[in-house]
């Protein structure tokens, strides 16, 4: 008799240490800002755009952040910390992009 067996992969952080680039980066103390922090596994660090109209190619209107994960998955969850700095509202819209707009 053939049995069919499901094999269950869980994986914990599939965008750790993956490539990360944002649309710009806020200024800060040894490139304490950069897309990489996002994807460090460090809660401590973290990414920052500058605010928008503040870029290099003002005034811009959107800022964004994006990881490539490598390869073709199945995601089922996404989380995502977010900071508050003190005095700053927090914007955000979330998106997925993917290829040839298949799921």
């Amino acid at each position: 008799m053939i049995q069919n067996e499901v094999l269950f992969v869980i994986i914990d952080d599939l965008s750790i240490r993956k490539n990360a680039i944002q649309s710009t980066t806020e200024h800060g103390r040894n490139n304490a800002y950069q897309a990489a922090n996002a994807v460090d596994g460090n809660i401590t660090t973290c990414m920052r755009t500058q605010p928008i109209g503040a870029g290099t190619n003002v005034p811009d209107k959107t800022m964004w952040w994006k990881v490539d994960l490598g390869g073709i998955y199945n995601i089922y969850s996404v989380n995502i910390l977010f900071r508050k700095y003190e005095g700053e509202g927090m914007f955000y819209d979330i998106g997925l992009d993917r290829p040839n707009n298949t799921f």
